[in-house]
């Protein structure tokens, strides 16, 4: 949905760039940061992939312990 993409990624959270290390490269850990990273990727670039490591990594639950992403976590 075009009209979705574009207030994502016109949304400002005011919020500065938190970098942290993560497999040898520097990740910022904004979850929003990371979705409008990739939804950006997705519409300027030619490939037909995204490699979401970075997003994974920024993921976190409600008390901001970062989430396994490698763990199952269904009932």
């Amino acid at each position: 949905m075009p009209s979705f993409r574009h207030c994502l990624l016109a949304a400002n959270d005011r919020i500065v760039a938190d970098w942290q290390g993560h497999e040898g490269a520097l990740v910022d850990d904004n979850f929003l940061h990371q979705v409008m990273q990739m939804f950006g990727f997705l519409v300027l670039s030619d490939r037909q992939y995204y490699d979401p490591t970075p997003l994974c990594f920024s993921f976190k639950s409600f008390d901001g312990t970062r989430t396994n992403v490698r763990e199952q976590k269904d009932a």
